[in-house]
């Protein structure tokens, strides 16, 4: 696979042409929204796609469910919803399949940080 960081913070307006140009090169996005999936990045961006009619391209969102999150640690939190470091490695490799090295990426992003 071939995988790119997008940060789409600034989602108002969306570029339109610029994501029609990555739906032609990327047929995989995953999503990741410190927010409620509802109504959120995501959302808007399969809104896009089906306005489009473009059918290529399969979307993973993670984020926050639409149901009560209890009170808490934030960690203990993401944990629960799915949204810590291990669960989104694990539901990125599920997506993307196997030939991703989640280890490498870890690696990686701690030299980084560094």
């Amino acid at each position: 696979w071939n995988i790119a960081v997008l940060n789409l913070r600034c989602i108002k307006p969306l570029d339109q042409g610029f994501m029609k140009l990555v739906a032609k090169q990327f047929n995989r996005w995953l999503v990741l929204e410190e927010n409620v999936l509802m109504g959120g990045m995501g959302s808007m961006l399969l809104e896009f796609l089906s306005d489009n009619n473009i059918n290529s391209v399969k979307v993973k969102r993670l984020g926050i469910p639409d149901k009560f999150v209890s009170h808490g640690d934030r960690s203990n939190l993401w944990r629960e919803l799915g949204f810590d470091e291990d669960s989104i490695v694990s539901q990125s490799v599920d997506f993307f399949g196997r030939f991703v090295n989640p280890v490498s990426r870890r690696v990686q992003h701690e030299k980084v940080e560094k």
